[in-house]
């Protein structure tokens, strides 16, 4: 059963006791990305639509049921610079105490260029020095940095992973299409988002859960939810029960994952 998940980015509320019900997780619906915020501005429905989330998945949050978090940065002519970009982020993430509940995953940047924006004007070096200080610092944090996105790879290094370590692959296609860019080889690439409106789902996978409208839908790369337990982030200034090593293996992909929250 494919391990399946949604991206929520709009000022909405869904009905997340839906999204977790039965015959969603049954059908392999997992998780939940929300968006956090978008250059400096939070935004304001994040955090209680993220505790709503978490307290609807109830005991199976961290087993079965998980959450992650991404940001918008902007990256374009005249953009504030990446500190500016990063504290409203923390700040999020610090008001639903990500990384203490053992059910949050990687946190993410979305790396996008839409057409007509400030982030389609900016030089692959622009790109750079706004992204790549938000990853490192959250890797600090948390261990562990996801990347979202492929088309800017056009003005990137192609060899460049912008100090994040895992990435989360955008192709609305009938199969995965790899990563444009040696930096991320496929048993890095641990999620695939594979449709979303306006882009139509080619795949086999459902559009969208049971009971909610199409939406950005996402698969992950392991086989079971257990084995997306590989991918929560703990804050690394808290000890978390776990082996002394911190090793695990992802299963599908391949991937032998140092866990930092030791």
């Amino acid at each position: 059963m494919a391990i399946l998940g949604v991206d929520v980015y709009h000022e909405e509320h869904p009905n997340w006791a839906r999204f977790w019900a039965r015959d969603n997780r049954d059908a392999g619906w997992t998780f939940a990305i929300l968006k956090a915020g978008d250059g400096t501005s939070k935004h304001s429905w994040f955090v209680d639509n993220f505790n709503r989330a978490r307290d609807a998945a109830g005991g199976r949050y961290g087993k079965s049921a998980f959450l992650g978090v991404y940001w918008f940065p902007r990256f374009g002519p005249g953009a504030p610079g990446s500190d500016a970009q990063l504290h409203p982020y923390l700040e999020q993430l610090d008001s639903v105490g990500y990384g203490k509940h053992g059910g949050e995953l990687y946190p993410a940047q979305d790396i996008e260029s839409p057409d007509g924006s400030s982030n389609a004007l900016a030089s692959g070096a622009q790109i750079a020095a706004t992204t790549r200080p938000i990853f490192e610092a959250l890797r600090a944090r948390y261990g562990h940095a996801m990347l979202y996105g492929r088309s800017f790879y056009e003005r990137v290094s192609h060899a460049d992973n912008l100090g994040a370590d895992i990435a989360w692959n955008p192709s609305a296609t009938s199969r995965e299409h790899e990563m444009p860019t040696p930096a991320w080889p496929r048993e890095r690439c641990l999620l695939w988002q594979y449709a979303g409106p306006p882009y139509p789902n080619l795949t086999t996978f459902p559009t969208n859960p049971i009971g909610w409208q199409p939406c950005d839908v996402d698969v992950y790369k392991g086989r079971t939810a257990s084995e997306m337990r590989s991918m929560r982030a703990f804050r690394r200034d808290l000890v978390i029960g776990g082996d002394s090593s911190g090793k695990l293996v992802l299963g599908a992909a391949a991937a032998l994952l140092v866990l930092s929250h030791l």
